[in-house]
């Protein structure tokens, strides 16, 4: 499945997910403004909270507006977020908690676009997919980082160490494909290329000088 493919499931899945959760806003807010012995449906019903208690009296989701916008929550039997969809001028953002009250599932849209995260049981994001004006990432991280990107110049397949440097880097661009070679300082030690002229394979040393070219050039003496 292409990087593409998966964004369109993940765009597909929100507008279901958003379908529901605004199914059950309307659910609310149609118990609140049923009467409960006969009488006509009321045309409107104006409140800044909508709380839905279970048959204990327990809270299990309300609905408000905020000072930066409307929010709605879903709480599990003891009290703990499970669920919480909150809209702000610059966000609208979906996140899904496991029993611990941990947030285990992100799904952000703002002016850049729209991005998923996959959070482990201490919030840490392992993994995000998220698409913005320059294309497309893929990022699974723990110690270390493994980034694939789709963008203008091609597509992109990273593998970054604990300290945030690039060990191997391999991806298409508009004059053909390369793969990268760094050290732990992040400095390139060895390439391949392939261009028009050739494919050419490069080893450089620690102060980045060429030690050996083949194909050698004559731009290489």
């Amino acid at each position: 499945m292409t990087t593409e493919e998966r964004m369109e499931r993940l765009e597909r899945s929100n507008r279901y997910l958003t379908a529901g959760l605004v199914s059950l806003i309307a659910l609310v807010i149609g118990a609140a403004a049923t009467p409960k012995s006969g009488g006509d449906v009321a045309d409107e019903v104006r409140a800044r909270k909508f709380t839905v208690v279970d048959t204990n009296g327990k809270t299990r989701a309300w609905l408000a507006a905020t000072e930066v916008g409307p929010r709605l929550v879903l709480l599990g039997e003891n009290g703990t977020v499970r669920a919480a969809l909150d809209a702000d001028p610059n966000e609208t953002r979906l996140r899904l908690h496991d029993a611990n009250d941990k947030v285990r599932v992100s799904l952000n849209s703002n002016e850049d676009g729209p991005s998923l995260g996959l959070l482990d049981k201490m919030e840490m994001e392992r993994v995000r997919l998220a698409s913005d004006k320059h294309g497309l990432g893929l990022t699974i991280s723990d110690k270390e980082r493994i980034d694939l990107i789709s963008d203008e110049q091609g597509v992109g397949f990273y593998l970054i160490d604990s300290k945030n440097k690039p060990r191997v880097t391999l991806r298409t661009t508009r004059i053909g494909p390369c793969l990268i070679l760094s050290d732990a300082n992040g400095a390139m030690r060895a390439t391949i290329f392939e261009s028009p002229p050739g494919a050419s394979f490069n080893i450089f040393g620690k102060q980045k000088e060429l030690l050996w070219r083949a194909p050698v050039s004559e731009k290489a003496e």
